[in-house]
């Protein structure tokens, strides 16, 4: 949309078909990153399907705060979005959410004492590994 103001100082929008493009293919981009974070996979869920229209709007105010016309409340709005769909340390605890490095890890190899003098105990970390 173009703002356009005429010879009487009134205002109005004219369709700019090229800037509602490139506004889509923006909105596209983002909507796509963020499902790429952990929280994708919560807001997937049922118990958290109710979330997807916020992320929607997260979406939208995101792509209009990275544009000029952008004012402190739209920046405000945006970060209450976040906190809502789980994006900072705030809306993680709001939600109950705790994001945890599930892959499996290579284990470390230890190097005990293996002189003569020294009583060999089991490692209580090794036990503890095979707890996790």
């Amino acid at each position: 949309m173009q703002v356009i103001v005429d010879e009487d100082g009134r205002r109005y929008r004219q369709v700019d078909n090229e800037a509602s493009d490139e506004w889509n293919a923006r909105e596209k981009t983002v909507w796509d990153e963020l499902w790429r974070l952990p929280q994708g996979f919560a807001w997937s869920r049922p118990t958290y399907k109710y979330l997807q229209k916020t992320v929607a709007l997260y979406v939208r105010q995101y792509v209009l705060c990275e544009s000029s016309d952008a004012k402190a409340a739209d920046r405000t709005t945006l970060c209450r979005y976040a906190d809502t769909i789980g994006l900072t340390p705030q809306g993680l605890r709001l939600n109950g959410w705790i994001i945890v490095d599930d892959t499996e890890k290579p284990k470390k190899k230890r190097k005990d004492a293996q002189s003569g003098n020294v009583i060999q105990f089991p490692d209580p970390r090794d036990e503890w590994e095979q707890m996790q």
